[in-house]
């Protein structure tokens, strides 16, 4: 898992997709969001999910700078932390893509901000399992929590941070 931070940027992004889950949030600068032929505009305190390809592009609305943070989970790690919040085998596909003024959204800056000061893995695993579970509950199209398991958080996963990763 990555967090990354862009802080003052003006910069609009072309159209493009990861490899890897995006779930992020703007911190502040609205932007215009196209994301798989659907537009958006994203202002400060909106939920963003990518999923693995999902085409989309941003660009600056108005004249404030984009503060953004996010983490990047990959397709096997994100497979792993769902068999042990669920049973399931599937990964989830999360809609929409931009979620405005999301309750999630302090969770997400807590735990990014854990990770970026590189606190105990066991607290920020503890919000990651958290964080998820809402995830799954309101925004995986067709996933069921009605199976749950308690998660097994004594596994650690690799936290790297990285700053102003696309």
């Amino acid at each position: 898992i990555e967090a990354c931070l862009f802080h003052g940027l003006l910069q609009n992004f072309p159209n493009h997709f990861h490899e890897h889950y995006v779930i992020g949030c703007i911190d502040g600068g609205d932007r215009r969001v196209l994301c798989n032929n659907r537009e958006y505009l994203a202002e400060a305190g909106d939920l963003i999910l990518f999923n693995p390809r999902d085409n989309h592009a941003c660009s600056q609305v108005g004249d404030e700078l984009l503060n953004w943070r996010c983490l990047h989970v990959g397709e096997e790690t994100m497979r792993r932390l769902i068999r042990q919040i669920t049973v399931a085998e599937a990964l989830p596909v999360f809609a929409p893509n931009i979620v405005p003024q999301s309750e999630l959204v302090p969770l997400l800056r807590d735990l990014h901000a854990m990770v970026l000061e590189e606190s105990a893995d066991f607290c920020k695993e503890e919000l990651l399992f958290a964080l998820l579970e809402q995830l799954l509950e309101e925004f995986a199209v067709g996933f069921s929590l009605s199976e749950r398991i308690i998660p097994d958080i004594s596994h650690i996963y690799d936290i790297q941070v990285k700053e102003g990763c696309g």
